[in-house]
């Protein structure tokens, strides 16, 4: 119950689930999405790049051309690094909930009502999208006061694990919030039950928080984490969706 290894097997549960029929496809679609908004992203960046150094460089300074092609090409996977979560989580906010809900189907054996499914994410969609803005902006709000850390004498020396301890916490409330949330659960009350399992919860942000920072496999990082808490959810909470129906 208290184990952090059970967090990255929950992580690694959930990889495993987004391949699954009747899952992947939910997966896919915001997938493609930020795929194709980077790539446009990318593509756009880098012709005003070589038009700029058209203009800044005479024909016979090749060779500095050669130089800083490599650069740019390194700032735009910095670039790409760290946006990629950020961008990915806003334009996949609408499909988690979704998600969410066809991983405890899966689990559950038991089928959503028919208020569920892709017509409420569709109905939500302006909503979900505008709520998952706030929750954005909420933890960043939080992790520029968090950073203040850095500059408090004494402190400051293990603020760089203190801040990797707040991240992984934050990154646990992200993707749990998604199935709690789908059973009316408060994000008061969420926050009590992951206190609960602090040891679990842990290590599951710490899994999420490393998995994000790997480039391209950083691209499934939301969807199998929002797998993950899923699986979590179902199986260390132990409330079943007939459970919830029944309450």
């Amino acid at each position: 119950m208290y184990n952090p290894l059970k967090g990255f097997y929950y992580l690694l549960r959930g990889a495993k689930m987004i391949i699954k029929p009747g899952i992947r496809e939910v997966v896919m679609i915001p997938l493609t999405i930020n795929i194709i908004l980077f790539g446009l992203l990318i593509w756009y960046g880098a012709g005003q790049f070589s038009d700029f150094i058209e203009w800044l460089l005479p024909d016979k300074a090749e060779w500095l051309r050669r130089f800083l092609w490599p650069i740019f090409a390194l700032v735009t996977l910095i670039i790409v690094f760290f946006a990629f979560t950020l961008v990915a989580n806003i334009v996949g906010a609408p499909f988690n909930g979704l998600l969410s809900e066809r991983v405890e189907e899966h689990l559950t054996g038991i089928k959503c009502d028919q208020s569920g499914g892709w017509r409420k994410m569709i109905n939500n969609f302006i909503p979900v999208f505008i709520a998952e803005l706030k929750k954005l902006l909420y933890i960043i709000l939080l992790m520029l006061l968090y950073s203040l850390i850095f500059i408090i004498p004494v402190i400051n020396v293990i603020a760089p694990i203190l801040w990797v301890f707040f991240s992984a916490w934050m990154l646990a409330l992200e993707y749990v919030d998604y199935p709690m949330s789908a059973h009316n659960i408060s994000f008061k009350e969420l926050r009590k039950r992951l206190k609960e399992r602090m040891l679990l919860t842990f290590g599951f942000g710490f899994s999420t928080l490393v998995i994000t920072t790997i480039p391209l496999i950083n691209f499934l990082a939301m969807p199998t984490a929002v797998a993950g808490a899923t699986v979590m959810w179902v199986e260390e909470w132990g409330e079943k969706r007939s459970e919830a129906l029944a309450g």
